[in-house]
């Protein structure tokens, strides 16, 4: 009995592989932030306390560079260890067994509603057939499907991050046909069969006026957390971000050059700095100052309203990251949700807590189900 409670102690304490490749890379990257930023690698006050709670919380090891970066930027009790976020927190809120169906782009019309998401044109679904907006079959002369007016988007529709592989579709009169912004490719038929066996291929949402003044080339997303209550299942927004491309670009996402800022999830109020990649800040970005600035997002409201309903059709997890544009209508359009790879660090830079006043609740509950585990 006695070596079996020492057998358990030590499969318990020592956390999978993936967890320590985790743990690898994060350590790797906030060194590194560490360094760019000229911050001492040294322990700082609180570090210790932090250290022992969430990874108390989880046998976990816990690299501490990332609390010696964020604490530059956030209250010490708001960090979260993204490895602990990835490894645990994301699979015990979103099991990952029941992720793959509500990932699928292809799939978002039917759990989020087909009026709220951009109008689907054509699409593929493992390596199948080309089918049309009701996933029927396409014709053979695809051109049927398109007007010559309206620009187009392609995006693969399972597995991709980080505006990877998103072509903008413009008509030329000149070659009579889409053209690429991307790379010139034109928008055939064999162009589509090639590109991916998981893609969705719609309607460009034309952005409100009032969110196109920050880059009228890129549809500037707002990306906005949402935990929804293991004790109530009430939907609640955590805090919030718009991505901001920069001039000329299609993408807005901060790996793709572009730059992000924080938005009062309260308010809708537009934050004073904008933050790239690596936590360079500016207060300056296509020309527009945001120093001292008076930028609210509009219909606010109705945007967290419009996540908080969206997440109740997600029945199976309850951690999201909402991409949303808002469109010329005043409509809050969703462009995907994020269940995996919630980038905690994006809303840290920023000064925001990325689990609200939710981190101990939210702590109680995957710790319970990791045990049980």
């Amino acid at each position: 009995m006695e070596l079996k409670k020492i057998l358990m102690g030590i499969v318990v304490n020592v956390p999978p592989l993936y967890n320590l490749q985790v743990y690898s890379f994060y350590r790797r990257q906030f060194k590194r932030y560490l360094q760019m930023h000229h911050i001492p690698n040294v322990s700082q006050k609180g570090e210790k306390e932090y250290l022992s709670k969430w990874g108390g919380a989880f046998y976990a090891k816990i690299e501490p560079y990332s609390y010696r970066l964020f604490t530059r930027y956030t209250d010490s009790a708001n960090i979260v260890p993204e490895n602990i976020g990835r490894c645990f927190l994301e699979t015990k809120l979103n099991p990952v067994a029941m992720r793959p169906v509500y990932e699928d782009k292809n799939m978002f019309p039917y759990f989020i509603g087909r009026d709220v998401v951009p109008a689907t044109i054509l699409c593929r679904m493992n390596g199948g057939p080309l089918l049309d907006g009701n996933f029927q079959p396409a014709t053979n002369d695809i051109k049927a499907y398109f007007d010559n007016r309206t620009p187009l988007i392609i995006k693969p529709s399972v597995g991709s991050s980080s505006g990877q592989g998103i072509h903008l579709f413009t008509w030329s009169e000149k070659e009579g046909a889409y053209i690429s912004q991307k790379d010139n490719s034109r928008l055939t038929k064999e162009f589509l069969m090639s590109y991916n066996a998981n893609f969705v291929l719609q309607k460009a949402v034309e952005q409100h006026k009032d969110i196109a003044r920050y880059n009228p080339t890129s549809v500037n997303t707002l990306r906005i957390a949402v935990y929804r209550s293991w004790k109530d299942e009430k939907p609640h927004v955590l805090a919030s971000i718009m991505r901001v491309g920069k001039t000329g670009a299609f993408v807005d996402n901060a790996h793709a050059g572009g730059v992000f800022v924080s938005i009062n999830a309260e308010n809708g109020k537009v934050g004073e700095k904008l933050f790239d990649q690596y936590g360079m800040t500016t207060s300056s970005w296509n020309g527009l100052d945001y120093a001292g600035n008076d930028f609210y997002i509009p219909h606010w409201e109705e945007i967290k309203e419009f996540v908080c309903n969206a997440s109740k059709k997600i029945i199976h997890h309850r951690l999201f990251a909402f991409d949303i544009c808002l469109n010329a209508d005043a409509k809050p359009m969703l462009i995907e949700y994020n269940l995996n790879s919630f980038s905690y660090w994006l809303f840290m830079f920023t000064g925001q807590n990325p689990l609200g006043n939710y981190t101990d609740e939210i702590i109680e509950f995957c710790r319970t189900r990791e045990r049980r585990s």
